[in-house]
């Protein structure tokens, strides 16, 4: 790896001769872990239904935790909750509100919303609980294919993130985020549509407050217009110690538009006596070589910085590229951020899962092309006999799913991956622990 070593004022990317892709991760360190919540089956337990102030309990929306849902308010009472949360499309793990405005009966130019907060409390109480750090994603922020725009407020993020391409827009002050949707309609609610879906970040809260509505600038709206699914997960990070240089709240990488350089971004909350960034590729997923360092820009911070790194990727002969920041402080002492990866095949020409590590311990991901993902996908694992010997199944699969392994024996091992329609199998290989 090329090194240059500049001085505080002068620190800048530092690029190297042979340079590739990268991935869209959120990672906090390699001390962590992330758990989705799973929102079903809301209870009112205070104020009269669908109406400003009611709560709604959503149990164990994790082992420990459930989440109070408060309509805060809405700009007019004509805006009406005609769903509290939709279970006919979408994500049965996220919270769906449907709301309306008029019924369909206005006309002309109108812009509305309903303000809701989430509170996430221990399990069966209503004591809060300050959460390392919270990533809401929400999804199908679209329009109808005419006049309307959906739109999307989040108050006080650590920071949202819009996937490249998008059709989205956002304007920040210093207490929100509003985000503006396209006018292309998109059938219910649409999982897996990234250039309509935006991810926020709060650090150490213990609730999430925002607000979804619309905007129609001019015309006869009609009730397609005004009735409008709204659609958003969460997900916990936690950490697990606090002993590494660096806390990484957001790391996310796209390619351009001509698919000739990968585009990084992220951004730390806590820098402790940090020196540097290397960023590491694979082609296979376990042997990974320094392609470029990134300096530090504080080496001590408590607050947000970003950072940024352009890839190109123009003479990458592999299918798959394997990505992962190394996080070094100025001690020398190090750590990793999780793993994910990037396909550079054409998904028409090839429709195949990615399993990594190979040969892998404890945790293995089976990474689905983006054509099965918000789909029913099986997910089976055979031994050398051929037979099944673990399997679950994901309703709304992701882009990768994590499978434990850690208690099979030493071996070889096929893992098959089923979207109904097509199959995709990889062999792997069990190691010791």
């Amino acid at each position: 790896m090329k090194q240059i070593y500049p001085t505080r004022k002068q620190k800048q990317i530092i690029s190297v001769k042979y340079a590739v892709l990268a991935i869209a991760f959120l990672s906090i360190t390699l001390s962590s872990f992330s758990q989705k919540l799973v929102f079903r089956n809301p209870v009112l337990v205070s104020g009269v239904d669908k109406a400003d102030g009611a709560v709604y309990r959503f149990s164990n929306v994790s082992p420990t935790l459930d989440a109070l849902v408060k309509i805060i308010g809405r700009s007019s009472c004509d805006v009406t909750l005609d769903t509290v949360d939709v279970t006919s499309t979408g994500s049965d793990r996220a919270f769906q509100p449907f709301v309306s405005y008029k019924h369909g009966t206005a006309s002309g130019s109108a812009n509305w919303w309903m303000e809701f907060n989430i509170t996430f409390v221990r399990l069966g109480t209503s004591t809060p609980t300050a959460l390392d750090t919270i990533k809401g994603t929400s999804y199908d922020i679209d329009g109808d294919d005419a006049l309307l725009q959906d739109q999307f407020v989040s108050f006080n993020p650590l920071k949202c993130n819009m996937y490249n391409p998008t059709k989205l827009s956002m304007s920040e002050s210093q207490t929100q985020s509003q985000i503006t949707g396209s006018k292309k309609c998109y059938p219910g609610i649409d999982t897996a549509a990234k250039d309509v879906m935006v991810d926020q970040y709060y650090l150490g809260a213990s609730a999430v407050r925002f607000r979804y509505g619309a905007n129609v600038s001019g015309g006869c709206m009609t009730q397609s217009i005004t009735g409008r699914y709204n659609s958003i997960a969460f997900e916990v990070i936690s950490k697990l110690g606090n002993t590494l240089p660096m806390t990484i709240v957001a790391f996310d990488a796209q390619l351009n538009n001509n698919k000739e350089k990968a585009l990084l971004n992220w951004s730390t909350a806590t820098e402790l006596n940090a020196s540097n960034f290397v960023v590491q590729r694979s082609t296979n997923g376990t042997d990974y070589e320094d392609v470029a360092l990134v300096f530090t820009q504080e080496g001590n911070s408590s607050t947000i910085r970003n950072y940024n790194y352009a890839d190109d990727i123009s003479s990458v002969n592999s299918n798959i590229v394997y990505y992962r920041l190394k996080l070094v402080d100025l001690d020398g002492n190090f750590s990793y951020s999780p793993v994910d990866l990037i396909r550079l095949t054409n998904e028409s020409k090839q429709a195949e899962i990615v399993t990594f590590p190979n040969p892998v311990q404890n945790q293995l991901h089976i990474t689905i092309p983006n054509s099965w993902q918000g789909k029913l996908v099986s997910y089976t694992i055979y031994n050398v006999s051929g037979s099944p010997i673990k399997q679950i199944a994901n309703s709304n699969a992701g882009q990768t799913e994590t499978v434990d392994i850690s208690t099979l024996p030493m071996g070889v091992y096929f893992v098959k991956a089923a979207n109904g329609s097509q199959t995709s199998v990889q062999r792997i290989i069990k190691t010791n622990n």
